[in-house]
Parts: structure tokens; sequence; C-alpha cells
């Protein structure tokens, strides 16, 4: 069967890369929420999700602010995810 999908060896639109494509698309959209939820427990806009658009740094700069430490307490967004409501007890505590 897969002789069958890849019997044209020059084709730029084969099986693969139709599965390629549907992983992207499915992937994309949760990565994106996970990193606006991310950024706003460090108390920053979802809108800097966009900062890594900006030719070589931008990429680094998101990815200090993710790798950051939430902000303690509430901001405008909700309580921090470490000790607001639903938040796991620390080992210590069991």
């Amino acid at each position: 069967m897969l002789a069958i999908l890849t019997t044209q060896p020059h084709s730029s639109f084969n099986f693969f890369n139709i599965l390629y494509y549907i992983f992207a698309f499915l992937v994309i959209i949760p990565s994106i929420a996970v990193s606006v939820r991310r950024l706003h427990d460090t108390g920053r806009s979802g809108w800097w999700w966009f900062i890594q658009f900006v030719p070589l740094v931008g990429s680094f700069v998101l990815l200090y602010f993710l790798c950051l430490d939430s902000q303690p307490g509430e901001n405008k967004w909700g309580a921090n995810p470490k000790t607001g409501a639903g938040a796991v007890a620390p080992v210590e505590a069991w």
C-alpha cells in the first residue's frame, strides 16, 4: 500500500504531505492556546506571542517569557495556577 501512495516520486502533494498538514492544523491551535495561557500566568498579554515573528531575537524573547515563574498572587487573567483554586499541594504537605 505504501508503494501505491508514493508512486509519483516528484509529486509535491502526496499522502504524507496531507497527513502532515492535518497534524499541523490539529496541533497549532492548542499550542498557541498553551503559550498564551502561560504568558497570562506571567502577567503578560497574549499579544506577546507575536514577538516570535521579530527576526533573530523574537523567539528567544518569547522562550524567556515562557520560562519565567508565574506572577505571585492574582493578576487580571485570574489566580496563580500554583497557589489558586485547584492547585496541587506540594509533596511535603502530603
